[in-house]
């Protein structure tokens, strides 16, 4: 069985404290860091079928495993040049990925702390809100990610978002 020493997942970065929350049903166990509300392991049947890191640290670095796991965004995949158009207005965004905008930025949501709005045994509500021109982008986003077990041993996902901008 895969075990973390949860003091190595402790953090206060940018006020806020990160740390390490599971949630289970039968043979599936998942554990999570509020640190880009991302999975940190993965357990079927005792065995971690997820590579992880034993502290937050590879995590948050920019190189070693930054979108490990991670919820990604504002925007999932490259976007050329770090340029868009919204409205005939252009943005420019940073460029993490030379050329491009990678995955919503070096502070993209990988990079936050997000909130816990809801944790049971079996399941994880984690919310973040994204302040308008954060990374470059126009609009507030009002995130949320809802990872749930079930009864089968999946592992379901749900995203919701709602923005001022479009």
């Amino acid at each position: 069985m895969t075990s973390f020493n949860e003091k190595n997942f402790e953090r206060t970065i940018n006020g806020k404290q990160t740390g390490l929350f599971t949630i289970q049903q039968g043979e599936l166990k998942v554990i999570f860091s509020n640190f880009g509300a991302r999975i940190i392991a993965l357990i079927f049947d005792e065995v971690n079928v997820t590579p992880a890191y034993p502290d937050l640290e590879p995590y948050m670095s920019a190189t070693i495993a930054p979108y490990h796991g991670a919820t990604i965004g504002r925007y999932a995949n490259r976007i050329a040049k770090g340029k868009f158009s919204l409205n005939g207005q252009e943005y420019s965004l940073p460029v993490n990925n030379p050329p491009n905008h990678l995955h919503g930025g070096p502070k993209g949501f990988h990079h936050q702390v997000w909130d816990v709005d809801n944790h049971t045994d079996d399941t994880i509500c984690f919310h973040y809100f994204s302040k308008d021109g954060e990374e470059g982008y126009p609009g507030n986003v009002d995130v949320t990610v809802t990872y749930t077990t079930t009864v089968n041993n999946e592992l379901q996902i749900a995203y919701a978002a709602t923005t001022d901008a479009a």
